[in-house]
């Protein structure tokens, strides 16, 4: 109710009345979708289809490297569930996640513009911010003025981070209640864990010119570019939400970037006995978490039912 009222307000009004969360970027844009057709379940619609359809085309630019379908499956027992609660901010991630082949493609300008367009629809964006300096620290190949520019623009990043940091806490306070009853216990200590065990087992790290068939780490470094450190990140976040408020739902804009990972180690389950044990604990791991998160414990409210039989 409290999306549906402030959608209306903005409707009615052009001004926002949900401070905390509700951007004026969103008023235009869901008011701009109900001037189309002044019905809320069409607005739900095109913010899902918006949401899904920039992920999908994402995943689409990993299918050389990883299997689709295990991202898909990653993405349905992580992700998508949370995109029916946490509306917005999952649009915002969306933007982001797509616009990050800009960044594997060596366009960062590109990648900025659909962080701005992001965070005018959710402040949170801004945070998006930080992959570019996985781009702007690679100094090897380069010339001396290129240099000098990732320099400056690595000081720019730095200071904008700081404002972003503020912008956010002040933001945000608000949720700090919020924020620890969506706590899902220590689960993100088990997926820290499930990630390393499988990269440790596939090879992850291992020298090129050892016995290994698989070589995970170049797989991942052609195929997914950041990918692995944005996900590490993202559970370095989602751990740290029990010191900072709200760095959980910060992580969103990171997690997503499990889905290649794990999607590039299953295409490759026929590499090596280890890698196909990897790929089946993976799926059985990630069913188990969709279960727990989001049945058996809170899941944000997504799942308030009962079985017909209780």
């Amino acid at each position: 109710m409290l999306y549906k009222n402030g959608v209306e307000y903005f409707y009615l009004h052009n001004e926002v009345s949900w401070q905390n969360s509700f951007a004026y970027g969103y008023g235009i844009f869901s008011k701009a979708v109900l001037s189309i057709w002044n019905n809320y379940s069409f607005l739900l619609f095109v913010q899902s289809l918006l949401t899904n359809g920039l992920i999908l085309a994402r995943f689409w630019d990993y299918r050389k490297e990883g299997s689709i379908t295990f991202m898909l499956l990653v993405y349905l027992c992580t992700t998508y569930l949370m995109t029916l609660c946490i509306m917005v901010q999952h649009i915002a991630v969306a933007i982001t996640f797509y616009f990050s082949r800009y960044l594997d493609r060596g366009k960062p300008v590109l990648y900025c513009v659909g962080v701005a367009l992001a965070g005018c629809l959710h402040v949170s964006a801004l945070v998006a911010i930080f992959p570019l300096a996985t781009y702007l620290v690679k100094f090897k190949d380069v010339s001396l003025g290129r240099a000098f520019i990732q320099v400056i623009a690595l000081t720019v990043l730095l200071g904008a981070s700081l404002v972003v940091a503020n912008q956010l806490f002040v933001n945000y306070s608000g949720y700090n209640s919020a924020a620890r009853q969506s706590s899902i216990g220590y689960m993100v200590f088990a997926q820290a864990l499930i990630f390393a065990v499988i990269l440790f087992v596939c090879g992850y790290g291992s020298r090129r010119d050892s016995n290994s068939a698989f070589d995970l780490k170049g797989r991942l470094d052609r195929g997914a570019p950041h990918a692995t450190l944005l996900y590490v990140l993202s559970l370095l976040l989602s751990a740290s939400s029990y010191v900072i408020d709200n760095a959980g739902r910060i992580s969103y804009y990171f997690s997503i970037y499990g889905a290649p990972c794990y999607g590039i180690v299953v295409k490759h389950a026929n590499k090596s006995k280890g890698v196909f044990l990897c790929s089946f604990i993976a799926a059985l791991w990630f069913i188990a978490f969709a279960i727990y998160t989001f049945y058996l414990h809170d899941g944000l409210g997504i799942f308030p039912y009962s079985f017909i039989w209780n």
